[in-house]
């Protein structure tokens, strides 16, 4: 028997209340995403995609260093 087999026929014994917390639980594990997803089937340019989509989702900073900042001579002392 297969994983989602079992899940599939665990989840049908459940009552309402039971179903309502594994899809409580499975939100949270998406959501802290500790799930590792199996990538090997994905495309190069689909993997490009989804790492692009990831990282705008993430809030922009306001401020910014300047250029100037982050060069050698204004990080170290002579």
């Amino acid at each position: 028997m297969t994983t989602e087999e079992i899940l599939l026929e665990t989840w049908r014994t459940l009552d309402e209340s039971g179903q309502e917390q594994v899809l409580t639980f499975m939100k949270l594990l998406k959501k802290t995403n500790n799930l590792k997803i199996d990538n090997s089937y994905i495309s190069p340019q689909e993997k490009a995609k989804r790492w692009e989509e990831w990282a705008m989702s993430h809030q922009k900073r306001g401020f910014s260093l300047p250029d100037e900042a982050l060069h050698r001579d204004s990080i170290y002392e002579d």
